[in-house]
């Protein structure tokens, strides 16, 4: 853990960890997307459904529409007890990212991302399912690039607190765990940066941050990634971020 390697389905995209090794014969998996109402979740859903994968997912509507759908407030007080299906891989894609979110609402952003996905990680763990976190580089303090993954999460954020504590009880889990640390995910319609576009060519003003540096990811790379992690027999920490 915590090897330098690069991740050849995706020349700009640089993982720090181990080498993933492909099974050498994919076979159709039964697998659980938790957030699958997200920009993440729904394009991994699409793509393992390509494959031909049955895809089970987490909605928070209270009528699903989708016979695999699954009902899954994180937010409910029952939440860490909802019945789940029986998978091979469980994706934890669901989380309060805002910074913002969680620093004023430190209860509800502790609860959705650490304490409820770490409890159902454990459920289906013990039922025999590899269980994939999605974390953040917000671990970290952002003091220096190229962290290794081996580094102790230094978090300066409560969001990345709780990644942090969310990741210990995935590794905790052992081999059946792995731990994606991703930097900033962007899709071309991200509502950001359509949106500076917009103003600007409206000649509006814009607002832009001045402390804080991105080295982006593509959303079509993620989920490349994401797919060859649950193809893969090798397990641990994962970190991903633009080359």
């Amino acid at each position: 853990m915590g090897e330098s390697m690069t991740f050849a389905a995706a020349p700009r995209l640089s993982i720090n960890s181990r080498s993933l090794t492909r099974s050498s014969a994919a076979t159709c998996m039964r697998v659980l997307i938790i957030g699958g109402d997200g920009a993440i979740g729904r394009a991994l859903k699409d793509r393992l459904e390509s494959r031909q994968d049955t895809v089970f997912f987490t909605t928070r509507r209270s009528v699903p529409a989708h016979g695999n759908a699954v009902h899954l407030d994180l937010a409910s007080s029952n939440a860490a007890t909802t019945r789940l299906p029986q998978v091979d891989v469980a994706y934890f894609c669901a989380a309060i990212t805002g910074f913002a979110a969680c620093r004023n609402n430190k209860e509800l952003g502790e609860r959705v991302n650490f304490f409820v996905p770490s409890a159902l990680a454990r459920r289906l763990a013990g039922a025999g399912s590899r269980v994939v976190f999605l974390s953040s580089n917000a671990v970290f303090d952002w003091s220096e690039p190229h962290v290794p993954a081996s580094r102790e999460p230094r978090p300066r954020t409560e969001y990345g607190l709780f990644k942090a504590k969310a990741e210990k009880e995935f590794s905790a889990l052992g081999s059946v765990a792995s731990i994606v640390r991703l930097s900033k995910v962007l899709r071309s319609d991200d509502r950001l940066f359509t949106g500076w576009i917009n103003d600007l060519n409206q000649k509006k003003n814009i607002t832009a941050f001045s402390d804080h540096h991105l080295a982006p990811i593509s959303l079509a790379e993620t989920i490349e990634a994401l797919v060859a992690i649950s193809q893969s027999p090798d397990s641990g920490m994962f970190q991903m971020s633009g080359a």
